[in-house]
């Protein structure tokens, strides 16, 4: 009985030191790697590459805010929810409040922000800004065309606009043809969703949150592997120690 308890417990030490052994291998392994691309983040350019994989972001509870994009005169302007208006994928100007409608003209574009108008070239090129204090609506909510003048949408009601006085004119109550907002093509949209996924989430995060065990779980899966790593080298001490006392014992 006494020989075969040490027995019994040497069989279990070995089960159970092969299987810490192939975890903490893996964690290792995690660590190692990971460890590898910090030291060449800044080469890799993962510094500022933002993640666009829709997984990966939901792990961080990011979600990404609608993309409202209306076309006008085959030219797209896009909203990201950044501050920003966009022309055609590229950055035109910074749009206060938000975009909320674009109205045609014959040589430039009229873009509504909820609290500003901006005067684009057919070009692309700003003109002008309009706000509050030069006559705009404090809150704008849409603009339109209106039987030949341009219209804006204010407190729910529509009232007529004129760009040359910037005077804002009797409320409107006739027909207002207004540019939907519409999906565009699949190219620019996905152009649009890389510039949007600015919102904080780079991939050196992701290298660093791997690294430390947060995105496993929390920090406590490293602790674990550390555990992990001091059972496992005090069985693999005692394992030897047990064959050393065994072969010593053969020897004499």
């Amino acid at each position: 009985m006494t020989a075969h308890k040490p027995f019994k417990l040497r069989l279990f030490l070995w089960r159970w030191h092969r299987r810490l052994g192939l975890l903490a291998a893996i964690l290792l392994l995690l660590v190692a790697v990971t460890g590898i691309q910090l030291n060449h983040i800044e080469t890799l350019n993962w510094d500022n590459r933002p993640v666009q994989s829709e997984w990966l972001l939901q792990l961080y509870g990011v979600v990404r805010p609608p993309i409202k994009s209306i076309q006008s005169q085959d030219v797209w302007y896009s909203d990201i929810d950044d501050g920003a208006v966009y022309r055609n994928g590229e950055r035109l100007a910074s749009c206060a409040g938000g975009m909320v409608g674009v109205a045609p003209a014959q040589s430039w574009q009229v873009v509504a922000c909820t609290s500003e108008l901006l005067l684009v070239t057919n070009e692309g090129q700003l003109i002008e800004r309009i706000g509050h204090s030069a006559g705009a609506p404090d809150k704008i909510q849409a603009i339109a065309t209106c039987e030949g003048q341009f219209c804006l949408k204010s407190d729910n009601r529509w009232y007529g606009f004129d760009l040359n006085t910037l005077a804002l004119e009797d409320e409107f109550s006739g027909l207002v043809s207004a540019l939907p907002v519409a999906e565009p093509p699949k190219a620019l949209q996905a152009h649009l969703q890389s510039l949007q996924s600015a919102v904080g989430i780079t991939w050196e995060r992701v290298v660093l949150d791997l690294h430390s065990g947060r995105l496993l779980g929390g920090v406590w899966v490293m602790d674990f592997a550390a555990i992990g790593l001091i059972l496992l080298s005090l069985s693999g001490i005692w394992l030897w120690a047990s064959g050393a006392s065994k072969r010593w014992k053969r020897r004499h």
